[in-house]
């Protein structure tokens, strides 16, 4: 059976969110510039009469949750990026942390975070907390499927991604000095003879990181941030992009990736592409 690719999740919100005890919300308002989206106080109830374990202090994008993730993030960069040093002195007495939320409607979704959204994350030197639910989704238990050994719960795959109109990629693997896993030249066929508009050469992190997204997001950009003249170069005449595949076992998953893998992004100045799927 193949699963149809969302080509945005159904829903998106991202925040910044301010955690501790004793936290002056009023100061935290004046600081930032703006009043706080939610906020709660240690030992108010959730909806599900649970304590809270500490005050929060919670900024969202104002964008509908139809807007694509990417935009969500722009704007909640815009409103903040001037208030940055407040944000860097705060986390010395608090924590500062985001969300990005995706409701995904189906097996599957896809999204793109562009450099300047991942931006966000590294400026502030915060992990990216992401947190997936899937809704109205198939179950494909007879579905084969590639998820690592001792039935982990998520899976991944991490590699970059160069599209353009060339014939010969040799170059390419010589100035990066690595070797490609895959490689389409513009103008030979598939198994269907149909030809490919644009080559692809394509160059993936290694298995030894499987599951592990922050792992793999360093381990490229250990290879490719000393070469980043060269990424550049290519970058004006091709679609670069670092696309990340995840497979996930439960329909609620979270995921966390640290500043310092978006720098692989963000350093090099091309996307972030995210698959998700769902394998039940």
């Amino acid at each position: 059976m193949q699963t149809d690719i969302q080509k945005s999740p159904s829903a998106t919100h991202a925040s910044i969110r301010i955690f501790g005890e004793g936290l002056d919300f009023e100061a935290v308002s004046r600081g930032i510039g703006f009043p706080p989206s939610g906020s709660h106080r240690k030992g108010d109830r959730d909806l599900i009469g649970r304590a809270f374990d500490k005050d929060m202090w919670r900024l969202d994008s104002p964008l509908s949750p139809t807007e694509p993730l990417d935009a969500h993030l722009k704007v909640l960069r815009t409103m903040l990026s001037p208030r940055n040093d407040f944000l860097r002195s705060i986390k010395e007495f608090y924590e500062v942390s985001s969300y990005v939320g995706l409701t995904i409607t189906g097996n599957a979704g896809q999204f793109s975070v562009s450099a300047e959204s991942l931006r966000l994350w590294v400026e502030l030197a915060i992990s990216m907390e992401l947190g997936i639910v899937f809704v109205n989704y198939t179950d494909l238990q007879s579905t084969p499927t590639t998820m690592p050994p001792a039935q982990s719960e998520l899976a991944s795959a991490a590699f970059l991604e160069i599209r353009g109109g060339i014939s010969d990629w040799e170059p390419i693997s010589r100035w990066l000095e690595v070797q490609p896993i895959k490689i389409d030249r513009s103008g030979n066929g598939d198994a269907d003879t149909m030809s490919y508009q644009l080559g692809l050469w394509s160059f993936d992190c290694p298995p030894t990181h499987f599951g592990n997204v922050d792992a793999q997001l360093k381990w490229l950009g250990a290879k490719l941030l000393p070469r980043i003249d060269v990424i550049g170069s290519l970058g004006s005449s091709n679609r670069l992009a670092i696309h990340c595949n995840l497979k996930t076992a439960k329909d609620i998953t979270e995921l966390s990736v640290s500043a310092e893998a978006l720098k692989t992004c963000t350093a090099l100045g091309i996307p972030l592409l995210l698959t998700i799927k769902l394998i039940i």
